[in-house]
Order: structure tokens, then sequence, then C-alpha cells
């Protein structure tokens, strides 16, 4: 019975990747978007971005715009983060690789987030 719920929980959150998946690449598909995400670091009460706050900068996208289901990017995530000016706070990039594909994300200086989208091909 345990195998029979953690099988049908598996093929639910696949599915409602696939479904987020479709969302974000429709009307009409695109290899690579861009959005700029509002108070990007609010609700986790960041000071700045890391890694864990750019996962949720990328989930916060996915649930506002996108309209996709909570912790839609929980599975296989790898995050790194890194100034390109060391010393530059204002300079750091975090890259998010997920199953869907992957995120580029940087922070303006007004608490908002620009976010760039590549799928795989």
């Amino acid at each position: 019975m345990k195998a029979l719920i953690l099988f049908l929980s598996l093929m639910l959150s696949l599915g409602l990747e696939a479904a987020c998946y479709d969302k974000l690449i429709a009307e009409p598909p695109f290899d690579s978007k861009s959005f700029f995400v509002q108070e990007a670091l609010y609700e986790v009460d960041a000071q700045e971005l890391n890694e864990s706050s750019s996962v949720h900068v990328v989930e916060k996208l996915l649930r506002d715009r996108i309209g996709c289901e909570e912790k839609s990017l929980s599975r296989g995530v790898e995050v790194s983060c890194k100034e390109l000016m060391p010393g530059k706070s204002w300079s750091k990039v975090c890259y998010v690789e997920s199953e869907m594909g992957y995120f580029v994300i940087q922070m303006d200086m007004m608490e908002g987030a620009h976010v760039i989208f590549n799928r795989w091909d």
C-alpha cells in the first residue's frame, strides 16, 4: 500500500511539473523567456540573493505569474550563485537548474528580480 501511495504521489508531482512547463513556454512556444518579479525577496525576508532566495524567486514567478502549483520546482534543483565582479554584491547572479530548464536570476537595486528562463532542447 505504501508503494502504491508513493507511486501515485510521484506521478501526480510529475504531472504538475509537466503542466507548469507547458504554461511556461506556451503562446507561442519559446526557447527562452524573460520576466521581472517585483518585491522578489519580501516573502522570505532575505537581504540579498543567495541559493535559497533564488529558488524562492523562481517559485514565486511560477506560482504568481505563470499559474503553476505550489512547489512546482521542488524536485531535482541545483543552484549556484556568484558575484560577477568580486566584492560587488549587486553583481551577484544565480543559476537555478531544474528538470524544466534553467533560470538565471539577477536582482536590481529596487527589490525586483530579473529572471531569464531557458528550456532544455
